[in-house]
């Protein structure tokens, strides 16, 4: 194993050693990571939108509507939509930009990732005598053991370019294998821990998970294709950005929550 590959799995670990304890007890801990995430998606659209030059005013805007958008009743959530939309073309305007693009990107990054907090807080909410713990712990093996075994599988096996103009190299041999690593371990994983929840919530989020969570990642690169950029950022050494390791991530706790309101949770 390169020294590369040693760093990067070292910092891999100390994310996960650093997300176990606010995921585990929930509450205030758990709000804070959320809004830490809100802030660095913020700054990460910023510097992606601003050519590298991060716009704070932008960053402290974007992160507060964030917030609200994804702890607020849900009641309210219409509304502050609406108002987000207003705030990002007054933004537009006084920055005179010459394009649609802020507002667009903007919103759209920002409104998905909102939907992912908000899912986040609705998985905590399912059952008091559960800890969400465990269902996000669900997620991320469907979502990350797939991740991992695409690298693997397309490493050693990949010949046939699943989407060569939005991400060179990966394969479909990639993407089959790594579709069935997250899949299996996942339906086990649920099917044994979560037992409080639906049998078929668990059998469908272990079959479609897997699956949504490729795209998501192919559905970032195509933005950050657009931008010409390789990763979203460089808070991660190794990683990149926030949004670079969070992308499928996004999208498979965004099919959760269809799920779970699906199953009437």
């Amino acid at each position: 194993m390169s020294k590369a590959m040693i760093h990067k799995s070292l910092i891999a670990l100390l994310i996960i050693a650093l997300m176990i304890p606010p995921t585990y007890f929930g509450g205030i801990a758990l709000q804070i990571l959320l809004a830490f995430v809100a802030l660095m998606v913020s700054y990460e659209i910023s510097t992606l939108i601003n050519e590298d030059k991060p716009n704070y005013l932008q960053i402290l805007i974007t992160t507060v509507a964030m917030v609200f958008i994804y702890y607020v009743r849900n009641e309210w959530v219409f509304g502050c939509i609406i108002a987000w939309v207003m705030v990002l073309f007054v933004l537009d305007i006084i920055m005179k930009n010459d394009d649609a693009h802020f507002v667009a990107y903007t919103f759209l990054i920002s409104m998905i990732v909102c939907i992912a907090l908000r899912t986040v807080n609705n998985i905590y909410a399912i059952d008091e005598n559960h800890n969400g713990f465990f269902v996000l712990l669900f997620i991320c093996i469907a979502t990350y053991f797939c991740d991992t075994g695409a690298y693997f599988f397309g490493s050693f096996y990949g010949k046939k370019k699943l989407a060569p103009n939005i991400s060179p190299n990966k394969t479909w041999e990639g993407a089959i294998g790594g579709y069935f690593c997250g899949m299996i371990p996942s339906l086990i994983v649920g099917l044994v821990i979560l037992n409080y929840l639906p049998k078929g919530l668990i059998i469908a989020a272990s079959i479609f998970i897997p699956l949504i969570s490729q795209f998501g990642d192919l559905s970032f690169s195509l933005i950050k294709r657009k931008f010409n950029k390789k990763d979203f950022g460089s808070f991660l050494p190794g990683h990149g950005g926030v949004l670079d390791r969070i992308d499928s991530l996004i999208f498979a706790l965004i099919l959760f929550q269809a799920l779970m309101v699906i199953w009437g949770l």
